[in-house]
């Protein structure tokens, strides 16, 4: 992580730790108090942040936080070249998001985002310090389909549709009543599209999914339309450890701005964004972007994480070039916080998996399930070492109704570590869509 921190970015924390008794202190408290009690996905800006995927299945959901921190002197023009603004001498962005998804319904769910921020500029125009609420997100996500799995898998390719709103919690009329910086365009975004995600390889520790997103975004003010997208590779882990996911995304104007010009000379570059210095993050016209992100971080046992993301533009036109850093955290909640799934489907649907399992078997141990955890294909269960439970022996789980009557084997499991008095298990393979529950019979199988 201390690669990320170039002198400037020392400073600006060094700065940020200075008690001070005026407002910029208390601003960046309450951005830092955002992303630290709630929590980054679908941020606001129309540049920095990434269209992605928030479905959530039946009764889950999460809160995810982040503190992001921005820097860019520089533009890109519409030859994609990137020129100094004259007069601009920097722009400084800090931002916390606080985004919560749930799933509401079978196969939809619902989220929002809150972000606060402040911006900081030095320029010949709007000069000084500008906080508040920023833009704010709301939305809607629907699991169109789900392929049903084979032997051994757990991860299957899925569809989700998506629509989200973005609409400023500010006013830019009040910015040039007194001349301090834009908080943001001050438009509001309509935004529908889909992700598809498509397991890679499933590894003893983990897997890697790979997704791909595009939408179709309207802008209010006569701001060009323009398709959001986004290419991501990511890492998960079926145990606690350190994970790492990157991705390429952006967006491509559809150049449909009412002004219909395309400026050429940086004189006149210079004059389309005043509320930010001459900085394309506000005003521009037709903005494209290209930017690529770097994360890492840790996922604890639950499937909680922290993380660190680097972010940077290759490629742009009419729009900023600049970098920034992040620092978040996710955190499950819910009827089904333990049983969080990338790629699984929702509890109790009735599906058919293989049938590893047809015909008579022969089991020589009943025990618990302690604990599950879906999305990391973990079952808990309360038989150990002294029951003479040992590393690969395999397990068949089978559901248990309200009345205490043990139903048919939903799942297929394999011990992978052993106490005294519990073990854990991974599931290789499930025999039916069903969520595997505390209080559900796990039986020994005689191989």
């Amino acid at each position: 992580m201390a690669s990320f921190l170039d002198d400037g970015f020392r400073h600006e924390l060094n700065t940020m730790m200075k008690p001070q008794a005026n407002s910029r202190f208390l601003s960046l408290a309450v951005i830092t108090a955002a992303g630290l009690f709630t929590a980054s996905a679908a941020r606001a800006d129309f540049y920095l942040h990434q269209w992605e995927d928030q479905y959530q299945p039946l009764g889950s959901g999460y809160f995810d936080g982040e503190f992001t921190y921005y820097s860019t002197t520089e533009n890109f023009d519409p030859d994609g070249n990137k020129f100094l603004p004259t007069g601009l001498q920097s722009y400084k962005r800090y931002e916390g998001d606080a985004l919560a998804s749930y799933g509401l319904f079978d196969k939809f769910s619902i989220y929002g985002r809150l972000a606060y921020g402040e911006v900081n500029l030095a320029a010949s125009s709007h000069a000084g310090t500008s906080y508040g609420l920023m833009d704010q997100s709301v939305g809607g996500t629907y699991h169109l389909y789900q392929k049903a799995p084979t032997k051994g898998q757990t991860h299957t390719i899925s569809v989700d549709a998506q629509a989200q709103v973005d609409f400023p919690g500010y006013t830019n009329t009040s910015a040039d009543t007194n001349s301090i910086p834009y908080l943001g365009d001050g438009t509001i975004d309509v935004t529908v599209g889909a992700f598809v995600s498509v397991p890679i390889q499933q590894t003893a520790i983990g897997f890697w999914t790979f997704r791909a997103g595009a939408g179709y975004t309207y802008r209010t003010n006569s701001y060009s339309s323009a398709i959001p997208w986004d290419l991501t590779l990511k890492f998960e882990r079926y145990k606690a450890g350190f994970i790492v996911n990157g991705s390429v995304f952006g967006i491509q104007s559809l150049k449909t701005d009412s002004r219909g010009i395309t400026v050429s000379g940086q004189g006149d570059l210079n004059n389309l964004s005043p509320g930010t210095g001459g900085s394309f993050m506000s005003s521009a016209i037709n903005p494209s972007l290209v930017d690529v992100r770097a994360q890492v971080g840790y996922q604890f046992d639950g499937g909680n994480s922290v993380t660190v993301a680097f972010d940077q533009p290759i490629w742009g036109e009419d729009s900023p070039y600049g970098t920034a850093i992040s620092f978040g955290f996710q955190t499950h909640f819910g009827e089904n916080a333990n049983n969080q799934g990338t790629g699984r489907h929702h509890r109790n649907q009735e599906q058919e998996y293989t049938k590893s399992n047809a015909g008579f078997q022969n089991y020589a141990l009943d025990a618990h399930v302690l604990r599950s955890n879906d999305r990391l294909n973990l079952v808990k269960i309360d038989k150990g070492t002294n029951d003479g439970v040992a590393v690969g022996e395999i397990f068949d789980v089978f559901s248990v109704s309200t009345d205490g009557t043990v139903n048919e084997a939903i799942a297929r499991c394999e011990v992978v570590s052993v106490k005294s008095d519990e073990a854990a298990l991974s599931v290789t393979e499930y025999f039916k869509e069903v969520w595997v529950d505390e209080g559900f019979v796990a039986k020994r199988l005689i191989q």
